[in-house]
C-alpha cells in the first residue's frame, strides 16, 4: 500500500507542476527574432506591419530582407537561408520554388498592378496614350527598362506585357 501511496503522491506532484507550468508555456510572451524575406515592392507595407507587430510584441525583433521575389525564394531554397515568412510579389513563386519543402501553405493577401511610368520630360510624353504606348516604346531614341526577370516577378511580367 505504501508503494501505491508514494506513486499517487508523485503523480499528484507531477500533475500540479504541469497544471502550473503548462499555462505559462502556452501563454508565454513571444520573444526572439522573426525573419522575413519579402519582395522589394512590399517594403512599405511590411515596414508598417513590423512597427505594429514589434509594438505588440516588444521581445520580438522583426528582421526583414527585401529583394526580387524569385531571388528571395532562391535564397531560402538554394542557399538554405532561414526564414519564418516569405512575402512574394507573385504568389506562384512560393508555389513553384518553396512548396512543399520550405513552405507548408501559401496565402494571397494583396494584389498589384503593372504600370507604364514616364514624366513630362520623357521623350514623346505629350503623345503617349492607351492606344499607342507600345509603338512609342519602339521608337528610336526611347530608352526603357525593367527589373531582372530572373530575380523579380515585375521583370518577367513586364516582358509578358511587352
Amino acid at each position: 500500500m505504501k508503494g501505491l501511496e508514494k506513486l499517487m503522491k508523485r503523480s499528484l506532484v507531477v500533475f500540479v507542476a504541469l497544471a502550473i507550468l503548462f499555462p505559462l508555456y502556452v501563454f508565454a510572451e513571444p520573444q526572439g527574432n522573426l525573419i522575413i524575406f519579402h519582395a522589394g515592392s512590399l517594403t512599405v507595407p511590411f515596414a508598417k506591419m513590423e512597427k505594429v507587430f514589434e509594438g505588440n510584441y516588444p521581445k520580438v525583433d522583426v528582421l526583414r530582407e527585401a529583394g526580387g521575389s524569385t531571388k528571395m525564394a532562391r535564397m531560402i531554397s538554394e542557399l538554405h537561408k532561414p526564414a519564418d515568412i516569405m512575402g512574394s510579389a507573385d504568389f506562384k513563386v512560393i508555389d513553384k520554388t518553396l512548396m512543399p519543402d520550405y513552405a507548408d501553405w501559401n496565402i494571397r493577401f494583396a494584389t498589384n498592378q503593372l504600370v507604364l511610368c514616364y514624366t513630362d520630360k520623357s521623350r514623346f510624353a505629350d503623345e503617349v496614350n492607351a492606344e499607342n504606348w507600345h509603338k512609342i516604346l519602339g521608337r528610336e531614341g526611347v530608352i526603357w527598362g525593367h527589373s531582372d526577370p530572373n530575380l523579380d516577378p515585375c521583370g518577367y511580367r513586364s516582358l509578358m506585357v511587352l
